[in-house]
């Protein structure tokens, strides 16, 4: 019975089976598919790298041959769009219209309408497709060349320009005003921004003859050298004053410069990462109409907090430690064994089993009993709960126990 059952589920199983692929057969037969062919080319007709060409973007795909022809197969009837995806050239779209092939009528309905860019106007184009390209892609700005429009067209020429025409029709213009007025010019020339000098400026004007000499801010140049204590080379490294608002970096040997400093009092810090350096109070007095050069006072700081101490300029800055990011590791010690923990309780151990056998010989016979007992009671532990809940409930059998193992203790004492 079993075998003609599972013959049976066979032969259903292999009907099911040729069923459905009679069935996928008709529907085959049913519908008719098409080829799409074309070819893609330049307008001077040279070759063309292998690019993509869609329909429906993706649904159908295939790439252009070496020259340029491609082909599409199995397409469904229906409306597809035609995209060529190249990065080079700009091609055209094509609209293709497949009409499925009727019973009088074998052969499909195919119809291509072209499009030039979105929005333009559409145009009927045969089949085979010939696409050809439009534009080509410029990804880049193409290099202009020499021309004298470019050179009058740069703003520093211009501001030359502008500088030279100012010197040539300044005079002319001067010869024009009165005494008041030039009187004027030279207080106006005073505030104009100059550039700063490491000593007094002075600006002097000839006008109609006579000579107007004015004096601007003046500005110091702060020199130095950082060292380090065994005089070995340090690598570059940055002093500012002021949280960076003048900034340098040593050279070589050391040496920093700090140009065009205005007076005031300045703080100078040494930005190392490997050194300590002291921090500098720089106080720069303003130069007099008695006395030309700025007054320089330094004053050394070791640490924040520490106390003061005048150092003479330029600047000689030794480096007072050095920085250690990392803990050295330590040598072999033997203090360091005995600080381990676990040596400790190994040693704390081994006294107890040294020191226990004698300080047991010192105890008497009760007391060694008792010691025995408690053991014994520590070792089983339902004795040492009975004895203990016995002790809180101040059982008298327990008691009388007791008292008879006691005297029988006491009596065996008397008789030795």
């Amino acid at each position: 019975m079993t075998i003609l059952r599972s013959l049976l589920c066979h032969l259903l199983l292999l009907a099911i089976h040729q069923w459905q692929s009679e069935s996928t057969l008709v529907g085959a037969a049913t519908t008719t598919t098409t080829t799409i062919r074309g070819r893609l080319r330049l307008p001077d007709d040279s070759l063309l790298n292998s690019t993509q060409v869609m329909l429906n973007d993706g649904e159908y795909s295939t790439y252009t041959q070496r020259d340029g022809a491609f082909v599409l197969y199995n397409v469904l009837p229906g409306v597809h769009l035609l995209d060529v995806q190249s990065h080079t050239h700009l091609f055209s779209q094509v609209k293709i219209q497949l009409l499925e092939a009727t019973e009088t009528d074998d052969e499909m309905g195919l119809k291509c309408i072209e499009y030039a860019y979105p929005g333009a106007s559409k145009q009927a184009i045969p089949h085979p497709l010939i696409l050809t390209a439009h534009a080509q892609y410029q990804y880049f700005e193409p290099r202009q060349g020499f021309s004298i429009g470019t050179i009058f067209k740069n703003p520093m020429l211009i501001m030359m320009l502008f500088s030279v025409g100012l010197m040539f029709f300044m005079p002319k213009m001067m010869e024009n005003l009165d005494d008041e007025q030039k009187e004027q010019m030279p207080s106006i020339v005073a505030l104009s921004p100059s550039a700063p000098c490491n000593s007094s400026m002075a600006i002097q004007i000839d006008v109609g003859g006579a000579a107007t000499t004015t004096t601007t801010t003046t500005t110091t140049t702060i020199r130095g050298r950082l060292r380090l204590p065994d005089d070995s080379l340090l690598n570059s490294t940055q002093v500012m004053l002021n949280d960076g608002e003048y900034s340098t970096y040593t050279q070589r040997d050391g040496a920093f410069v700090l140009y065009n400093v205005l007076p005031g009092v300045h703080l100078l810090d040494v930005q190392s990462h490997t050194h300590l350096f002291s921090q500098v109070k720089i106080q720069l007095l303003e130069a007099t109409e008695t006395d030309d050069e700025m007054g320089l006072k330094c004053i050394e700081y070791a640490y924040p907090g520490a106390s003061k101490q005048a150092i003479p300029h330029p600047l000689i800055l030794t480096a007072h430690a050095q920085y250690q990011y990392f803990e050295p590791r330590q040598g072999f010690s033997i203090g360091t064994i005995f600080k381990n923990p676990m040596l400790i309780m190994m040693l704390f151990s081994v006294g107890l089993m040294f020191f226990m056998p004698k300080m047991m010989e010192n105890l008497d016979d009760e007391q060694k009993e008792q010691m025995q007992k408690q053991m014994e009671l520590q070792s089983d532990p339902t004795k040492m709960l009975s004895s203990l809940w016995g002790d809180m409930t101040n059982d008298p059998e327990a008691e009388a126990k007791k008292s008879i193992k006691g005297g029988s203790k006491a009596r065996r004492s008397k008789r030795e």
